[in-house]
């Protein structure tokens, strides 16, 4: 003999002699696996068909022994049911065993898909949300810069329009005025062609007079336009200092303390009152 060497034929020998291939012989024939009703029911009440259903009135005994019956491939012989356990041979164990693991697997699996999906669903849903979210903001710059833009150029074409229409305005005025005036003086003229040469002389003096009183009167018209015009430019040059203004106040009163948020929103208020008055006044 020597440690750590295994003699096949040996062993065999010693295990037949001592009895344990008897015994061993015996616990196949018989029921080697016990388990208590609870455990049992606990254990394989999974494989039960769904439309299988247990009374409350059945015992511990009646119950295991439908459940055994209900399930399929198990061989009557191989497991018996007593008071308070329940006895069966490999076979029923291995499977039963191996119809709660399949059972357990599919279970797991269909876990595991139902998580999966929902947690894509749910970072899909995030996602989606911050992405709508960038755009309305993206949106809502790109469409306030264009209406910033737009608003800071309406007083800018009213001032053009106002002084377009007004130049148009004088410029016809004045040219009726010398019209009227030529006609005026031809007509004088050939009256005073029928009335003489002093006539004619007096009258040519008084059509000179009138035509010096008309240039003045232009030139008074062109410096009362000089005027609208400069008034004009300085409206709005106070208009786009007060819309200034508003916007930086503003821009200043979102990330202003609670206690400056009021004195801003006055300034705001005092500078739309005054560009109210202002737009007001060009437009008279």
């Amino acid at each position: 003999r020597r440690p750590e060497r295994y003699e096949e034929d040996v062993v065999l020998e010693q295990l037949l002699y001592t009895g344990m291939l008897h015994v061993a012989a015996i616990r196949k024939n018989g029921y080697p696996n016990k388990i208590p009703h609870e455990s049992f029911l606990q254990l394989y009440r999974c494989l039960l068909p769904k439309n299988f259903k247990i009374t409350s009135s059945w015992t511990g005994k009646e119950t295991c022994t439908n459940v055994l019956q209900a399930l399929p491939g198990l061989i009557r012989a191989d497991w018996q049911v007593g008071n308070t356990k329940v006895f069966y041979r490999q076979s029923v164990f291995v499977a039963l065993e191996d119809a709660r693991r399949t059972r357990i697997n599919v279970a797991s699996l269909l876990i595991q898909r139902v998580w999966r999906g929902y947690a894509a669903r749910r970072d899909y849903t995030r996602k989606r949300n911050l992405v709508l979210f960038m755009q309305r903001c993206f949106k809502r710059h790109v469409f306030r810069a264009r209406y910033l833009k737009k608003l800071a150029a309406i007083p800018v074409l009213q001032a053009y329009t106002r002084g377009f229409l007004a130049r148009k305005m004088c410029k016809r005025i004045r040219q009726d005025r010398i019209n009227a005036e030529e006609e005026e003086r031809l007509k004088r003229l050939n009256e005073l062609k029928t009335t003489g040469e002093e006539k004619l002389r007096t009258a040519l003096q008084d059509a000179e007079v009138r035509q010096e009183s008309a240039e003045k009167q232009v030139a008074g018209l062109e410096t009362r336009l000089g005027k609208l015009e400069s008034d004009l430019a300085a409206m709005k040059e106070r208009e786009d200092n007060a819309v200034k203004i508003i916007t930086q106040c503003k821009n200043k009163l979102k990330v202003a303390p609670a206690s400056d948020q009021d004195h801003l929103l006055k300034i705001i208020r005092e500078n739309e009152l005054a560009a109210e008055q202002l737009v007001a006044a060009k437009a008279r």
